[in-house]
């Protein structure tokens, strides 16, 4: 008697089980995800209510409505990588304490198998979380300074006079304010040049610069002007500063290599710089700036594309192996741990790029690799115990 033929047997990447889970991590995120940015959006409100209702030109409801979603982009777009994450736990965490686990282990499929739900929701929200930040989160900020509404809108506007900025040159030392009236304009500027280590040969105050064309020749109105070829040698800084050391002048040229561009977007937030300008810092030559904020801000938003699917591996990879069967309260908090390590990680590695103390590339691609690499070792070893 001839025995019935074996089923056969394969991997379906869209089949049944991925669009399940996919469904259910969906569910959770978004779940996630409106409770978090309620709380963000109460955090970040209730300080500046006053100011905002006081801008107001239409009803205040409407305003107040219209100013928590200008704020919707800042405030939930650092939080996409985590809540994917979140999301991905509560799921696996809702399918072992339900018994489907042991469904889907009786399937034969194995915990590697188990990750294609996790990949897709991360292709979904990586593009997501990309345009929150690289647009949306800039191009809300720019109507907030335009309308000056709300705290940030007040504090970077533009059309006012900026705090003081001190700015270091090739050949000086410049101290200056900054206004944005079609082009930047400097006002109450001091500028110190060098011609070595402590020889100070130059001073000049003025109330205003202006750029002439695009050269770095600025031309400098209503000031005060100290130099000398051997140095401040033979006089005191107090003499040179405010004594009858000083030639007035009511305007002269002065030489200062400064970028007109990154002046227009002086004292921003580098998550609020509008992204091409954040490109196009980012790859030119430094002219008064640090490059690495800009830089660090750059290789950020690239690595979004693919974060918050690395965070759903990870979520996925640790769940799925070490909650196999039955939810233990020392194993749950401790994937909630790692999940909270990664995204102070992520904060804590862009702070570091953005001071210099990380390269760019590496501040952005830590936090993903390690994910990788976590997950990977996590799923090698559960399919050895299999």
């Amino acid at each position: 008697m001839q025995s019935p033929p074996s089923r056969r047997i394969h991997l379906v990447p869209f089949g049944r089980y991925t669009r399940y889970v996919l469904l259910a991590y969906l569910r959770q995120v978004v779940l996630i995800l409106l409770v978090l940015w309620f709380v963000a959006l109460t955090i970040d409100l209730w300080p500046q209510i006053d100011s905002v209702t006081q801008a107001c030109t239409t009803g205040t409801t409407r305003c107040v409505v219209r100013f928590c979603f200008l704020r919707t982009p800042r405030l939930i777009g650092p939080l996409v990588p985590f809540v994917t994450y979140l999301g991905v736990f509560v799921t696996e965490l809702m399918h072992t304490y339900s018994g489907e686990r042991t469904l889907f282990w009786n399937s034969g499929r194995s915990p590697a198998q188990s990750l294609m739900p996790a990949i897709l929701i991360g292709m979904c929200l990586g593009p997501m979380d990309v345009a929150l930040d690289a647009w949306l989160g800039p191009s809300s900020m720019a109507v907030q300074m335009q309308e000056k509404i709300g705290r940030d809108g007040q504090r970077l506007d533009r059309t006012r006079e900026s705090t003081v900025n001190w700015i270091a040159l090739p050949d000086g030392l410049l101290s200056t304010h900054v206004i944005q009236a079609g082009r930047p304009i400097l006002t109450r500027l001091e500028f110190f040049r060098f011609a070595g280590p402590g020889r100070l040969v130059e001073i000049v105050h003025a109330a205003r610069a202006e750029q002439i064309g695009s050269s770095d020749v600025w031309r400098v109105r209503m000031g005060r002007k100290w130099q000398s070829p051997d140095g401040i040698t033979s006089l005191s800084m107090d003499d040179a500063l405010h004594g009858n050391a000083m030639t007035p002048f009511t305007d002269m040229d002065l030489r200062l290599t400064l970028d007109p561009l990154w002046l227009s977007v002086i004292g921003m937030e580098v998550q609020y710089v509008p992204f091409p300008v954040v490109m196009s810092l980012a790859g030119r030559e430094q002219r008064g700036y640090d490059r690495a904020p800009y830089r660090t801000q750059l290789h950020m938003i690239i690595a979004e594309t693919v974060l918050p699917g690395t965070m759903a591996v990870l979520a996925a990879a640790l769940s799925i192996t070490l909650l196999a069967y039955t939810n233990k309260a020392v194993v749950v908090g401790s994937i909630l741990f790692v999940g909270y390590l990664a995204h102070s990680a992520i904060r804590a590695c862009g702070l570091l790029g953005e001071n210099g103390d990380l390269p760019p590339v590496l501040a952005a691609w830590f936090v993903p690799l390690a994910a990788i690499a976590i997950a990977i070792l996590v799923l090698y070893r559960g399919e050895r115990k299999i």
